[in-house]
C-alpha cells in the first residue's frame, strides 16, 4: 500500500526521508522479513503502474511534478498558521505528543528522529511550495499527511500516562487521569462545531478557502465529518442536466472529477465532453479556441489562477453564469491567436 500511495500523489514523496530513516532504525533481525514485504509491494506497485499507463492515466505527471519542484520562501502568514493548524487538529491532546516524544527519546532516539523527520518532510514541503505569482487556496488541506506522525506520538504519550497512572495507589488520581485523557481525545467533537459556528468567518479571512457550489467554505473544512453532505452530488447533477447537447466543459481537477463521476457512474450526459485542464501557459484558452464554433463551451468554475486562466479567457470570451457553471460566448472581432 505504501508503494502504491507514493505513486498516487507527489506530496507523499515528502514522506520518503522519514520512511527511509524509520526503516534504517529497524533492528537487523527484522530486515529480511521487511525486505520480502518491500519486494512484494514493489512488484504490486509496478503492476498497478503498468495497468494505469495502459489505461491512459498520466502516470508520468508525478515525475514531472517532482522535477518541477522549486523551494520558495513561505509567506509570513503561512508560517504563523502552521502551528495554528496543528493546535486546531489536536485541541487538547497536543501536550500528549510531547510526552510521547519524551517517552520515545528515552527508549529509542533513532525511532523518534524518524517520526520527527516524517512530520517535517510533509510540513516543510507544503510550507515552501508557495508560488510567488499566485496563492493557492485550501493550501491547509495538504498538511493532513503531517498529522499522522503527531498522532503516533499522541498515542505513545497516552499509553505512557496511562501506564504511570496505573501505578498510583489513589483511585481518585487514576480516575482523574482517565477523565483527562478522555477529554483530550474527545475534545475535537466539541471544538470543531463551536469553531464552525462562532469563528468560521474569521478563519476564512486567515486561511481563505475555495468556494464551490454546494459547499460551504466554513463548515466543509472546519467540520471533518460529512454526514448528510450531498453538495458534490447536487453540483454534478445540476451542471450536467442543464447543458445543451454535445457541450464542452473545461474544468480543473476538483470539479472535473465530480462531473466525470456523474457522467460515468451516474450515467448522465455521455454526449458532453469533459476536459480536465489545469491553468498555465495558455492551455485552457488554446483548447477552447480549438473547439468547433457550433459547440457550446463552458467553464466548471470561474475562480482565478491557479485554477482558471480567467483574465486571458475573458479577452476572447464573455463569461456568463449558467446555473452552477459558466457559459462562454465568443467575443466578435477579437484577435485571440
Amino acid at each position: 500500500m505504501l508503494a502504491l500511495a507514493l505513486f498516487n500523489h507527489a506530496l507523499v514523496l515528502a514522506s520518503v526521508p522519514g520512511i527511509v530513516w524509520l526503516v534504517a532504525a529497524i533492528p537487523r533481525l527484522a530486515w529480511r522479513q521487511l525486505a520480502r514485504a518491500a519486494l512484494l509491494t514493489a512488484a504490486l506497485a509496478l503492476v498497478a503502474l503498468a495497468g494505469a499507463t495502459l489505461s491512459g492515466l498520466p502516470v508520468m505527471d508525478l515525475v514531472v511534478a517532482a522535477a518541477g519542484y522549486r523551494v520558495q520562501l513561505p509567506l509570513q502568514r503561512d508560517a504563523l498558521l502552521l502551528p495554528a493548524y496543528l493546535v486546531y487538529q489536536f485541541p487538547l491532546s497536543l501536550p500528549l505528543a510531547l510526552l510521547g516524544a519524551r517517552w520515545l527519546w528515552v527508549r529509542d532516539r533513532a525511532l523518534l528522529i524518524g517520526v520527527v523527520v516524517l512530520y517535517l518532510g510533509n510540513a516543510i514541503l507544503v510550507l515552501t511550495r508557495h508560488h510567488p505569482g499566485m496563492y493557492i487556496r485550501d493550501q491547509f488541506i495538504f498538511y493532513l499527511a503531517s498529522y499522522l506522525p503527531v498522532a503516533v506520538l499522541i498515542g505513545l504519550g497516552t499509553a505512557a500516562l496511562a501506564a504511570l497512572a496505573v501505578q498510583w495507589r489513589q483511585k481518585l488520581w487514576r480516575a482523574g487521569v482517565a477523565l483527562a485523557l478522555l477529554a483530550a481525545i474527545a475534545s475535537p467533537l466539541v471544538v470543531y462545531p463551536l469553531a464552525a459556528r462562532f469563528v468560521g468567518g474569521a478563519s476564512t479571512q486567515l486561511a481563505p478557502a475555495r468556494q464551490l457550489p454546494g459547499r460551504d467554505p466554513v463548515s466543509f473544512y472546519l467540520l471533518p465529518w460529512k454526514t448528510g453532505y450531498r453538495g458534490a452530488q447536487e453540483f454534478g447533477r445540476s451542471a450536467m442536466t442543464g447543458l445543451p447537447r454535445d457541450a464542452v466543459v473545461v474544468a480543473d481537477w476538483l470539479p472535473y472529477h465530480v462531473l466525470r463521476y456523474t457522467q460515468v457512474i451516474g450515467g448522465l450526459r455521455a454526449d458532453v465532453t469533459l476536459a480536465q485542464l489545469n491553468a498555465g501557459e495558455g492551455v485552457q484558452l488554446r483548447y477552447l479556441l480549438d473547439q468547433e464554433a457550433a459547440r457550446a463551451l463552458y467553464l466548471a468554475d470561474n475562480s482565478p489562477l491557479p485554477y482558471y486562466e480567467r483574465e486571458a479567457i475573458e479577452r476572447c470570451f464573455r463569461i456568463e453564469r449558467a446555473g452552477v457553471i459558466y457559459r462562454l460566448e465568443r467575443r466578435p472581432n477579437t484577435p485571440c491567436r
